[in-house]
């Protein structure tokens, strides 16, 4: 499923965590792993590019290293997050089928500094695309960090986006050993109310029939303990709740909502995820 991933790391210590635990992916049939270190523009000036380099490939040997004993095949380099057009130009090239990235656990410090490489490959995404949080004193649903999972949250708002993700779910049930998995769906409030909250029910059951047939069709596939959950406010504040709430080891959704496309990714409700959720987000984009 996923032969190659693309690992983009920035300079900082934290992302050592994030090698540690890629062996947690080889079950999804990862074999090789591409490599990237970036240095951010401001790096690159404070000393020479070719500098900066040298000063990375000590750190690039040991963090290839934490991959090649998980049994990958590794290709490493340093490279400048001069643009996003850049980062994801060599995202492309290295032809991997998942993108990883480390982003700290979501709140208002984390938003701050949820910056440089994770939003320059989100907001151009093209794979398949694991956001994994990064563990301290503000990640509560973080237990052990290499635990994907044995509880997935699948957010659905039964768009064609959600459909490509829950193929792409399904797909991990085939692979991965899944103990639990909750279905949710949001009711948008702003789409009901004022003029169809008469009409609340008749979509209460048209909704909940919809999320019964997607738990019929995985429990067809798999003996995971599988959820339903239909809620009704806010799609983004409605589903940080349901994640506070659930704490599960991973989130897997579509990265574009109904009705949205990649130009408005930013007002998203995934976008909204990748800065504020507190799990591991798996982000799927729509299918090309």
């Amino acid at each position: 499923m996923f032969a190659k991933i693309f690992v983009a790391l920035e300079t900082k210590p934290a992302e050592h965590e994030i090698l540690s635990c890629m062996g947690g992916l080889r079950s999804l049939g990862a074999r090789e792993a591409h490599l990237a270190y970036f240095l951010t523009v401001n790096e690159a000036f404070a000393a020479s590019f070719e500098v900066a380099v040298e000063g990375l490939r000590a750190d690039l040997g040991g963090l290839k290293e934490k991959l090649e004993e998980q049994g990958f095949k590794v290709e490493a380099q340093a490279a400048v997050a001069s643009s996003a057009g850049e980062i994801n130009h060599r995202i492309q090239a290295a032809d991997a089928s998942l993108v990883v990235v480390g982003a700290p656990p979501g709140t208002l410090a984390g938003e701050l500094l949820f910056g440089g490489v994770p939003p320059a490959i989100l907001h151009h995404q093209v794979q398949p695309t694991l956001v994994y949080r990064l563990r301290g004193e503000k990640s509560p649903c973080i237990g052990r960090a290499c635990d994907f999972f044995s509880h997935i949250l699948f957010p659905s708002d039964f768009s064609a986006n959600a459909q490509t993700a829950f193929a792409l779910l399904e797909r991990i049930m085939e692979s991965a050993d899944i103990g639990r998995i909750t279905l949710l769906h949001v009711q948008e409030r702003e789409r009901i109310e004022p003029h169809l909250k008469d009409r609340l029910q008749e979509f209460t059951a048209i909704d909940q029939e919809r999320l019964d047939s997607m738990k019929q069709r995985l429990a067809e596939k798999t003996g995971a303990e599988i959820d339903t959950v239909l809620r009704y406010g806010m799609a983004a504040s409605e589903l940080l709740k349901a994640e506070e709430e659930i704490c599960p080891s991973l989130v897997v959704m579509g990265s574009q909502g109904r009705g949205l496309i990649k130009e408005v990714f930013l007002g998203s409700v995934s976008h909204t995820m990748a800065r504020r959720g507190a799990s591991h987000l798996l982000l799927v984009p729509m299918a090309r």
